[in-house]
Parts: structure tokens; sequence; C-alpha cells
């Protein structure tokens, strides 16, 4: 049988550059705002490996499915099941039911080698959430492993053709366009699924096949260039950068470059070779899959941001993990004298893949009957959820608001929507208009409602749903006689421009006579995870964020129009509290996802009847 293909120690100074801006990245060191541009670059280092190994194999009569889905199970799966098995315990004792229900529906996923798909489901990579995810980082390990499926069938199909490369071409350019479309479109699924990546990873597999030999003088110049388009971007880019959209072609080609030509005659080569990088690359794979539970674990823990001393000695400590697993875990398991043969590695895989779905299923089993017992100093979960319960029945959730749901599901809603008033105002917007519906309801007033999750009031901001569920209020408030609307919203950051605003205020003011605009509510971090680890004193010591509030504040400021209004939020809230503690006189004023709690929702309300907002707004 033909070896390998030469090993290049140019690439393992590649993966190190990959895996330092990652962990520069989750560390928060000034200077590497794009490291999260490290997983493309890893993308594009996987696709130029794999082709090349499949490339050698088929054109030596070598290849067999067998054996290279078994040399990626030894590779891939080890240092993974551990990780994950030792995320279990843990996660036992130190997370909240929804961090561990959320957890186990992603060690599901990672058996079934979907973790991406799972994650798409769940959570935006980055949401503020998404920090406290131990295994969110292996939606790359999903992309990786449902490619390594598909591809070597292609290159087996297409290799005796001498259009392979505008084959992949064409389907890497699909991919591309894709991703730039979702980007925009939906930019979860984007971010997280193969068809939106695989460009990424044929990048790598074009540098692997092409012919391209240039001189060395043009060599080191490319080489240059390579570097300057990979390297580049780690220092200017934000996470606002729409990615793997349209920017992320120039790390991805600058990688692609740097794989064709890098080599050791070239300036960019020799750097790629030091022995440091060598040494961390060759670590990367147990350094990347050590460093994000790391860190999500020490944010579960810490409830606060995390110290940037503690932060980067969890990097040191991911690097030193890496060393172990890469020693003791994945050098032992691709040991050529020790190995098993194909078939029985492949059956040993799909056993520990369906132990690990199992192990999944177990923790949810375990969540959904309360098996473990919390006995933490803050709020016990019962509370809470009857809590939410409460505000659910007073917000009249599947009636006037949904709170969770897909397209299908909306229009289900606004089928069998029925929050008519003969009061003359309606009520719009996300989770956060359900809240001030009730607030009115406490003041004694009874709007139209139609409120759903996540619906903006800007109209180039609403999803599809949305806007058909905004067509449907105006159609039927102005049918009822409704004048006055009142639109409530979270204020995301694109919401707060004075452009947005102006925007949502000329597009309601359309349908309606007179328009109320209601501020930011003051915004409490991560309140409920710190309702549930911290005593109560504690809690009341919370501070609030007024970031939203304020932004919002300096949008308004260039905006007059007639007939606007404009409440308080903040004020009527926070009243006469000092430091508009989230505890009343006793009773909670916000449920755990920082929405109003029926205490809360008083407190407001004689606030709104004590200004006499309401008598100007509808006598």
């Amino acid at each position: 049988m033909a070896g390998s293909p030469a090993h290049r120690n140019e690439i393992d100074g590649l993966r190190a550059v990959a895996v330092l801006a990652i962990l520069a990245h989750h560390a928060g060191i000034a200077g590497v705002p794009g490291g999260y541009l490290g997983v493309d670059i890893f993308f594009v280092i996987s696709g130029y490996v794999i082709t090349r190994l499949i490339r050698h194999e088929l054109d030596s009569g070598t290849f067999s499915f067998a054996a290279f889905y078994a040399r990626r199970a030894r590779r891939i799966l080890p240092a993974m099941i551990l990780v994950v098995l030792i995320c279990l315990p843990v996660g036992w004792f130190v997370m909240s039911p929804a961090q561990f229900a959320a957890f186990g529906q992603t060690v599901v996923g990672a058996g079934l080698l979907a973790p991406n798909i799972v994650l798409w489901k769940q959570i935006g990579y980055f949401s503020p959430e998404a920090a406290t995810m131990p295994l969110l980082h292996l939606w790359s390990l999903g992309v990786e492993e449902q490619f390594y499926l598909l591809f070597p069938l292609l290159l087996w199909v297409t290799i005796p053709k001498r259009r392979l490369g505008w084959i992949l071409g064409v389907i890497g350019a699909v991919s591309l366009g894709l991703a730039i479309w979702l980007t925009f479109a939906a930019p979860v699924a984007g971010f997280y699924l193969l068809p939106t990546r695989m460009w990424e990873l044929l990048a790598g597999a074009g540098a692997a096949l092409s012919l391209w030999q240039p001189g060395v003088r043009a060599r080191q110049a490319w080489a240059l260039a390579g570097a300057a388009l990979m390297l580049g971007p780690l220092m200017i880019y934000t996470p606002r950068v729409p990615t793997p959209g349209l920017a992320t072609v120039l790390p991805v080609l600058g990688t692609a470059l740097c794989l064709m030509l890098a080599r050791p005659d070239t300036w960019v080569g020799r750097a790629l070779m030091l022995r440091p990088l060598v040494a961390v690359g060759m670590i990367s794979y147990g350094t990347y899959l050590w460093h994000w539970p790391l860190l999500a674990f020490a944010r579960i823990l810490w409830i606060d941001a995390l110290p940037l001393t503690l932060r980067v000695g969890l990097m040191a400590l991911a690097l030193g993990l890496g060393w172990v697993s890469w020693r003791f875990v994945e050098q032992p398991f691709q040991r050529k004298d020790r190995h098993w043969p194909d078939r029985r590695v492949l059956t040993a895989s799909a056993f520990a893949l369906a132990g690990v779905a199992t192990l999944g299923g177990a923790v949810l089993m375990a969540e959904g009957q309360g098996w473990r017992r919390l006995s933490w100093p803050g709020y016990q979960t019962a509370e809470l959820e009857a809590l939410k319960a409460d505000r659910a029945a007073l917000v009249r959730n599947g009636t006037c608001h949904l709170d969770r749901g897909d397209a299908a599901e909306m229009a289900a809603f606004r089928a069998r929507w029925d929050c008519r008033t003969d009061w003359p105002v309606g009520v719009f917007g996300d989770s956060n208009a359900a809240d001030f519906a009730m607030v009115l309801r406490e003041a004694g007033r009874d709007p139209m409602q139609m409120s759903a999750w996540g619906c903006s009031i800007v109209p180039s901001q609403m999803r599809p749903e949305c806007r058909a569920l905004a067509d449907d209020f105006i159609a039927k408030a102005q049918a009822d006689g409704v004048r006055t609307v009142v639109l409530v919203n979270l204020w995301q950051s694109g919401e707060v421009s004075t452009d947005a605003v102006f925007e949502a205020l000329s597009f309601w003011s359309e349908a309606f006579g007179q328009v109320v605009l209601v501020a930011p509510l003051p915004r409490f971090d991560a309140l409920d995870e710190k309702l549930l680890r911290l005593d109560r004193s504690r809690v009341a010591a919370i501070l609030p964020d007024t970031s939203r509030a304020l932004a919002f504040e300096a949008a308004m400021k260039r905006i007059r129009m007639e007939g606007l209004w404009v409440i308080d939020a903040g004020a009527m809230f926070c009243a006469d509290r000092a430091g508009c503690s989230p505890l009343g006189q006793g009773p909670l004023m916000l449920d755990w996802l920082s929405h109003l709690s029926p205490e809360g929702a008083r407190v407001y309300a004689r606030s709104l009847l004590n200004s006499g907002i309401l008598e100007e707004i509808a006598p």
C-alpha cells in the first residue's frame, strides 16, 4: 500500500495560527477581534488535507471508503467523546435547568454527528447566552464530519473526469452565493450549516488540486499576499461582519494561497515552520476541544464577567490539556501498529456515538423528571416557573401573544387571534409589547394586542412572518376604529438609530393618527442565572444596564413628529426604588428572562396612572 502524502510542517504552523487566533478572541485579548475566523482557516486546511490524501490514494489505487472513514473516526472521535464525558458530570452539578437541558440536546447532536444542526435551532453563536454553552464549539466538528461523509464520494465519482476542478468550482460558487444570501436572510443558519460552509472546505480542496507552480519570486510575493489576506481580517474584523459571507473570502483565499505556495523556500513558509508554531499546531485539535468548555464553565461559576487574567490563564490551561489530549488520546488511537481492522473501528465508532446520543437523551430525561436537586442560595426553579406561568396567563399567551414558534405556528396564531377591545388603542411588538399590554390591563385599560417573540417594529428588520402579522394588525385595528398604536420593542442595537426609529414612525403613522413609542426598560444582565445562584440580598443589589435606554434617547433627539408620544419605561418601572432593583418590597419585579412579573407590571401601572399619560393618549 502506498504511503500517505508527505507531512508538511507549514500546515501545522497554519493550524497554530488558527487556534491561537481563536483562543485570543475568546479570551478577549485586544488586537484580535476577528479571531473567530480561525475556524474558517481550519475549514480550508481540512479541505486541503483531505483532498490531498484522497487524491493520493485514488491515483495509487489504494483508496477505500472504509479505511478513510476509520481514519477520520480515530482522528476525531476519541478526544471529542472524552471532552463530552468529562463535561457531563461537571454540568450535572453546576448548570441551571435551562442550561443543562440545552446541553443535553447538544450531546444528542454530537452523537448523531449533527451538533451544528441542533445549535442552529437553539441559539446564535454570538448571542450572550451562547457564552455559557460548554459544547457550542462542536458546531464546527459537525460541519467537518458532514463534509467528510459526502466529499469522498464526490471525488471518487468525478476523479476520472477532466473537469473535476470545474465541478468543485461550481459547487463552491453555489455554496458561497448561498452563504452571502443567508448571512442577511437567516444569519444563524448561514453560520452553522454545511451548505454555507462548504465553499471554505472546497477552497482548500481547490488548493490541493491546483497545478499552479509560479517561480520562486512570484511564489514569495503570492505567499506574502496570502499571509496578509489571512492575518489582516483577524485584526480588523469584528463579530458584526457577516460571516461566512463575502467578507470571509479574504481570509479563506489567503489561507488557500499559503497552503499552495508557502513552502520552505519562502519567508512565510519558514515562519510557519518555526518550532513553537509547529508544536502548537500539532496539539491544536485537543486545545480547541478544551478551550471552550473551560471558559463556559468558568462563566457559569463566576456569574459576572471573567477577569482578563483568568481568561488568559484558562487558555494557557487549554494548551496544556491540548498536549495531554494529543499525547495520551489522539496519538495512541492513530498509531499504525495498534490499528484495529477498519470495519471494527467503524462498528466501535457507531456504538460509541450511539452511547453519546443515549447519554444526551438521559440528560434530557433527568432534567425533565426533575432528578437533579439544586441546593443553590437563590430562588427555586419551581418559584420562577410559577412566575413565568402567571405572566403567560396575564399577557394572554396563545391568544394575544405568541411566545415561540416558526412561520407555520405564526400563521396558525394569526388565524386564531382574538384580542379586540372597545378601547381605541392597539399594542404591537415583541414579547416586551406583551409586557406592556399586561401593564395597561393592570392600569384598568384593555388594549387590542398583537405581539410575537422577536418581532421588530421597524419594517426593514421584520421577519416575513412578522411583517404579515403587522399587516394583519393594521387591517384589524383600522376596521375596529383603533386610532392609536403603542409600539414596544426590546430595541436591539440595530433598532435604536435615528434612521431606524424614523423608518418605524413613518410606516406606522401612515395607518394610525397617533403613535406612542415605549422606551426600553432597564436590562439586568444574566438575570436568569443570578436569580438562581445569588441570595436575595445580592439580587436586590444588582444594578441595571441602561445602555439601550440611553441609545434610544440619543436617537430620539433629532426626531420631531406631530401626534408622537414617548413613554419613559425606565422612569415608570423604577419609580422610587433606589438603584431600580429587580426586587420590590419582597416580590420579584421581573421573571428570570427579564420580563415583567405581575408585581413589576403593577408597579409600572401605578406610575403610568399617576403620570396622567393614559388620559392624554386616549381620554
